[in-house]
């Protein structure tokens, strides 16, 4: 999902516009699911995200699956290059101005960079405490959505 900061339309609004001013409503609300019930044991839950300021989203993954949950998990993010939020543009620009309202917008959210991002999430089997550890591997995957041969 993409960032609709204030409520800007972009030409991703139909598919993949409402995830909320950061893009992440419904990731986290997916990720806080899966810690109370939506994975057992041993599963994973594996998602894509252009996730905003990259480099602090292991944090906000155990943010979220520590929200309503006592079980533990692992999360393992594979992310690719980071692009400025003052030089993103989501699609084709319908008009010169959007892009524009669009950069303020996210620099008023505190976006400061995009990338594409591969999360792996692990619910551990016979985990008794309540715990998370999430982290970045490895350096940016240019490409990263499309590399076959990585993925």
């Amino acid at each position: 999902f993409m960032p609709n900061p204030d409520g800007i339309a972009t030409g991703a609004s139909l598919l993949f516009g409402n995830g909320g001013d950061s893009g992440e409503d419904v990731l986290s609300s997916v990720v806080s699911a899966a810690g109370r019930e939506l994975l057992r044991p041993g599963g994973r839950l594996v998602a894509v995200s252009k996730a905003p300021n990259v480099e602090d989203l292991p944090r906000r993954l155990c943010e979220w699956w520590r929200s309503d949950t006592a079980r533990s998990c692992s999360a393992l993010v594979f992310q690719g290059p980071s692009t400025p939020a003052e030089r993103y543009s989501p699609t084709a620009l319908s008009s010169p101005v959007e892009p524009i309202r669009y950069q303020l917008a996210m620099r008023r959210q505190g976006i400061k960079s995009l990338a594409q991002a591969v999360m792996i999430i692990t619910a551990p089997q016979g985990s008794t405490q309540p715990s998370c550890t999430a982290r970045l591997c490895g350096e940016p995957q240019a490409f990263l959505w499309r590399d076959e041969a990585f993925l």
